[in-house]
């Protein structure tokens, strides 16, 4: 009974290994005020130096590059929040297994908590 416990918890321990990883909250911040920051600096560039050919070029490939990052964040931090989400769930499923008891599953707590 023992040996099938421990296979158990190494099994689970390797599924959660094998998890893909998606940035950190911190991380999506950060890239999403670094994109928010490239806008804001190619649109200064386009403002200020309007007149000329290459600021024009300049400003707009910022602005670009800068709505591609924050495009990104938000995707990752989506990501991030899925993998939240079904690792809350996982280990509801862990504990109901354990306790051998059903689950009620119109409780809020399960994703409410995940976003907390």
């Amino acid at each position: 009974m023992d040996q099938h416990l421990q296979t158990c918890d190494l099994r689970i321990k390797l599924q959660r290994l094998e998890e893909p990883g998606c940035m950190s909250y911190s991380e999506c911040l950060f890239v999403t005020c670094m994109g928010t920051l490239t806008v804001t600096l190619g649109t200064l560039v386009i403002v200020y130096g309007f007149s000329d050919a290459m600021a024009l070029c300049i400003g707009i490939t910022m602005m670009a590059l800068g709505s591609f990052l924050t495009l990104l964040s938000c995707t990752l931090a989506l990501c991030t929040a899925s993998q939240n989400v079904q690792r809350a769930v996982r280990q509801r499923l862990e504990e109901a297994e354990r306790d051998g008891q059903p689950r009620d599953w119109t409780e809020p707590s399960v994703t409410a908590s995940t976003f907390l």
